[in-house]
């Protein structure tokens, strides 16, 4: 009985995209106190993907209930989960299968069995290992990470609308700014704007458009998306740098040129160097 309470607690939150950190307790160890895991959590409830919920039960349940999983285990492991997902899931679309499910459901077999921490480290070094084997080809994940955009004026197609609703965006370049450490964990993403660098005054209606790339745009707080509206890049670049969740070197290049607005190349460029940052350090396995 006390198992299905605690598995019903987790599953009120499992489908939630704007579930938030819950209030540390003292003395009790609760995985939806830890800001990287609850960021982890709220990341698979925006891929929609429910296939690894029995892993996520287990390390809920080990983590409260023994002290054989360390914090750092139960963040890593949904992380871990995570970047496979973005990967398999939202960047390439592939679909999970029954082997999938298994992999998940035997792993959680594995760290509710476990009966020392050398066990549980043995449990999730052997799931990374299948992630890391079962990633999509690079190239396609890749291409697929270059092929995000946001133009939310546009009439799009169900899966196109999928693929670039502002909160999945919102995730993609939050992640980047959490990784250099610039933002803590447990942001709340409705609560950032995406700003088009080069406006989407200057786009066609074609979705494709450079304008609309994931390498045109930053994450900025509200109000200073507002203000900058359509201003040339050479005058909104300061606050872009000061205002930005994360401001990359490619940026800085383009802060370099000065243009009044960035070129398809350097959107191009700035698009492929985000995609090669994704796959080697942000979601890598």
């Amino acid at each position: 009985m006390h198992e299905l309470e605690t598995d019903a607690a987790t599953y009120e939150w499992l489908d939630a995209e704007d579930v938030q950190v819950q209030v540390k307790a003292t003395g009790a160890r609760n995985a939806f106190a830890l800001p990287e895991f609850v960021d982890s959590i709220r990341a698979l409830a925006i891929f929609n993907v429910t296939v690894a919920n029995s892993t996520i039960f287990a390390v809920v349940r080990k983590f409260q209930e023994t002290t054989l999983i360390k914090q750092s285990q139960a963040i890593s492991v949904l992380k871990l989960v995570e970047s496979f997902h973005f990967q398999y899931t939202a960047l390439t679309n592939s679909t999970s299968t029954g082997g999938t499910r298994a992999r998940y459901n035997r792993f959680a077999v594995r760290l509710e069995n476990a009966k020392s921490a050398s066990e549980v480290a043995a449990a999730i070094a052997d799931l990374k290992k299948r992630l890391h084997d079962s990633l999509p080809d690079r190239a396609k994940a890749h291409l697929a990470f270059r092929s995000l955009f946001y133009a939310p004026k546009l009439n799009l197609t169900r899966a196109q609308v999928l693929r670039s609703r502002k909160i999945f965006i919102a995730y993609v370049l939050m992640s980047f700014a959490k990784l250099e450490h610039l933002l803590p964990a447990g942001q709340n993403l409705r609560t950032w704007s995406i700003e088009h660098i080069k406006p989407q005054s200057k786009a066609s209606l074609d979705y494709r458009d450079p304008v609309y790339s994931i390498g045109n745009l930053t994450l900025l707080t509200e109000g200073l998306n507002s203000a900058l509206g359509d201003a040339p890049l050479s005058s909104k670049i300061d606050e872009l740098r000061k205002g930005s969740a994360y401001f990359d070197p490619e940026l800085e290049s383009w802060d370099a040129s000065s243009p009044a607005s960035p070129s398809d190349a350097q959107i191009d460029k700035r698009s492929h160097f985000m995609a090669d940052d994704a796959l080697d350090r942000v979601w890598n396995l």
